[in-house]
Order: C-alpha cells, then structure tokens, then sequence
C-alpha cells in the first residue's frame, strides 16, 4: 500500500524521473564513449555494476545537487543515495540499499520451487544459509522521493534476448517495489520505504535491440506500469 505521501507526490515524482531522464541522456549521449568506459571498468565482469558506477551515480549526483538541493532538506546528495557497489561509497552513496532482513523468494523468475523449499526448511539443496534471500537492488534513492532502482546494461545480440531481459529488468524491479516497509536490523542502516521503483536501461547493443523491443510493447504498457504499479521505465540511450 502507498503511504499518503506516495499518493500525494505521484505526479511530482514522475516530473522528478522525466527530468532524471532527460538528463541523463543528455549527458550519456556519446554511446561509443559509455560503451568503451563500461567495457573498461568491466574487464569482461560486471557490466552493470560499471555502468552504475562509472555513470548512472555520478550523473545522479550531479543532477540532485544542480536541480533538487532545495528538496533535500539540506543533506548533500551522496547522504540520500544507497548503492549496491561498495566502490560507491562513501563518495556517491551514503550506504547499501540492501533489505536486511530479506525474503521468501528470490527475484529471479528462473527460481526453482524446490530450491525454495529447500532454502525455507534448511535442507542439504544448495545449502541455504538462511530461510530468506539476501535483497540488495542496484541504488535507490531516500530524498527527495523514496526510489529504489534496477538497472539493465544490455549487450546482447538478437530479439529474443532482449525481450527477455525487458521482462526480467521489469519483473525484478517490481520485486523490489512490491516489498513492504520494514526496519532493518543493522542499527544505523537505512530503513526500507520505497514507494516508487524505476527500471533504469541502457541499451549497448549494436542494433538497439532492447530499445526496439521495448518500443513494441511501451504503447499498452507503459502508462499502467505507473497508474497501477508506480513503476518508472528509463530506457536509454
């Protein structure tokens, strides 16, 4: 359930992530040179975590602090930003994002009930450490507006490709949107309230596949993603 502010706010909020936008494809607009610095910082690994560290946090960053200082209740914007790379922080981010106490299901659609059941009863399956999966999504913001993020750095070759990782980039931050409220049980760590989620895309693929097949579906879903699940889509470039 939104929180009164969620209700509120909703229309400031996707003002908010239009502007977050467009700024970043502004200053994202030379495609080769984010490609070769992602592929750099990737050394064949991690390309979403480069990208979010190389990019989408410095950007952020500077965006809070030229257009939302003043919604910031005079905090700096590295103290309203979580992130999951620990290269982030302390310069972009104040924290983790991560959900201490976790959940009964894991974000990926692949998850096989058995190993589920398994991780719930503590069997020999894989060897669960806990009843509940580690949630941890790529940033999220506390201030202005309560956003956590998903990110997709897309390379793929091929249709199919891309429409699975439309879905799957879309699924997941769902994941993320639909959790409850909650404490966590660091003292110190920032308390889960998110009532807005955005699926944060770059398309590094040689033909814009995931861009072309976001296109083929945006026109019926697009608009009920935000009306009935306050989930913002930001596919660049």
């Amino acid at each position: 359930m939104l929180s009164d502010t969620g209700y509120l706010f909703r229309d400031d909020v996707h003002d908010f992530l239009s502007r977050l936008r467009d700024y970043m494809r502004a200053r994202l607009a030379d495609r080769a040179d984010v490609i070769g610095k992602v592929s750099d910082a990737a050394k064949g690994k991690d390309y979403e975590a480069s990208m979010v560290g190389e990019f989408i946090l410095p950007v952020l960053n500077r965006f809070l602090a030229e257009q939302e200082t003043k919604h910031l209740n005079g905090k700096r914007p590295e103290d309203v930003m979580l992130a999951e790379p620990t290269s982030a922080r302390p310069k972009y981010a104040a924290d983790t994002p991560v959900r201490a106490p976790g959940h009964p299901f894991q974000k990926v659609i692949a998850a096989k009930p058995k190993e589920i059941f398994a991780r719930w009863k503590g069997g020999e399956l894989n060897k669960p450490k806990s009843a509940f999966c580690q949630v941890c999504p790529d940033l999220a913001l506390t201030s202005p507006y309560g956003v956590v993020f998903e990110c997709k750095y897309f390379r793929t070759p091929g249709h199919e490709p891309a429409t699975d990782a439309l879905v799957k980039g879309l699924y997941e931050t769902f994941f993320y949107r639909a959790m409850p409220p909650g404490r966590q049980s660091r003292a110190g760590r920032t308390n889960w309230n998110y009532d807005y989620a955005c699926f944060f895309a770059y398309d590094a693929s040689a033909n814009f596949r995931l861009v072309k097949a976001w296109n083929e579906v945006k026109e019926r879903v697009e608009e009920p993603f935000w009306s009935e699940g306050n989930i913002f889509v930001m596919m660049l470039p």
